[in-house]
């Protein structure tokens, strides 16, 4: 090979060798810039996903506390009188969805219009775009009825459950261009739970028109008349294996639940009329027909009066003194 021949060739191989340095320069810069982005992409969806169950929960517990208010200040407001909602926990997941009862009837602040709605779809809409304003995309499927549940846990505590359905979460509004997304599963259960104590009670709200917030006593036994006084003065509730769940008090379900509340009602009811087995709150307003057997209790007028039923015991509950057998 000539000279001139020699000096092409190694100007090609120089040329070649150029091209090859220039381009592994720029893959060492852009590179780890790209490498950088995806992490800051995968380490922010990281961290959200493991802050999603708190931030929905928190959208849940809003709107489900204001459904059982706007619940209860719908029965208040009832013309010509307050009245139950039959069903409470069947009505309670279409006014979470829709702000409305079954027949109709917008609960208030609940209608997903209304600016000030505590709505579950609009709660959820604000938690996607807060997100969306760290470029954090949420998916699922449409939310249905059967996927809200209320339950009562235990005599003080409900639980409101959410199911959402092929849960995402991406970096990209295209879940097909996304650089980074999650899959939370088949379903994710969101759970919150809300306090009966912080609601009136529905009984009184409709058998007597009254707001009586659920106060839990802390007697934990009766063992005298001033104890009987004071938890009636007060006004207080006491968890009792046979009285109406907050629930079942809701739907004006006078029936026995394990996670049963009840109140004694004071005497000053002797003057009213009602014919009834026991001051005990459900069985007063209930007219429960089970074969009770009703006695006075000493210190107290003469209507007022306590059941003793095999299945309540109250007299007994209540005074630890059985009603007196006929003689």
């Amino acid at each position: 090979m000539n000279k001139r021949g020699i000096f092409f060739t190694f100007i090609t191989i120089l040329l070649i060798l150029v091209i090859l340095v220039a381009f592994l320069a720029k893959s060492r810069t852009s590179s780890p810039i790209a490498l950088q982005k995806t992490h800051a992409k995968v380490t922010s969806l990281n961290a959200f996903v493991k802050s999603f169950d708190p931030v929905v929960e928190r959208a849940v517990q809003a709107s489900a506390k204001q459904a059982v208010l706007g619940s209860l200040d719908y029965m208040a407001n009832t013309k010509p009188k307050p009245t139950y909602l039959p069903n409470f926990p069947g009505e309670f997941s279409k006014i979470m969805l829709t702000g409305s009862t079954s027949g109709g009837t917008a609960i208030a602040k609940m209608g997903p219009e209304a600016q000030d709605s505590l709505n579950l779809l609009r709660n959820l809409n604000i938690v996607k775009g807060v997100a969306k304003d760290s470029n954090i995309y949420i998916f699922y499927d449409p939310i249905t009825e059967q996927d809200i549940t209320i339950s009562q846990l235990s005599p003080w505590e409900i639980e409101v459950a959410l199911t959402l359905k092929n849960p995402k979460v991406a970096d990209t509004q295209d879940l097909s261009k996304a650089e980074a997304s999650w899959s939370l599963g088949a379903t994710r259960v969101i759970k919150t739970r809300l306090y009966v104590t912080d609601y009136s009670d529905p009984f009184s709200l409709v058998e007597d028109n009254k707001q009586v917030p659920i106060k839990k006593t802390q007697i934990q036994g009766f063992g005298s008349k001033q104890d009987i006084d004071d938890f009636i003065q007060q006004h207080e509730f006491i968890a009792h294996g046979d009285g109406p769940s907050f629930l079942q008090r809701m739907s004006g379900e006078f029936k026995n639940d394990p996670f049963g509340i009840e109140a004694v009602l004071d005497q000053s009811r002797g003057a009213d009329g009602t014919d009834t087995k026991s001051f005990v709150d459900f069985y007063y307003w209930g007219n429960l027909n089970d074969g009770t057997t009703n006695c006075n209790v000493e210190g107290y007028p003469g209507k007022f009066q306590l059941d003793d039923n095999p299945g309540h015991l109250h007299k007994i509950f209540y005074t630890t003194v059985p009603c007196a057998k006929p003689k």
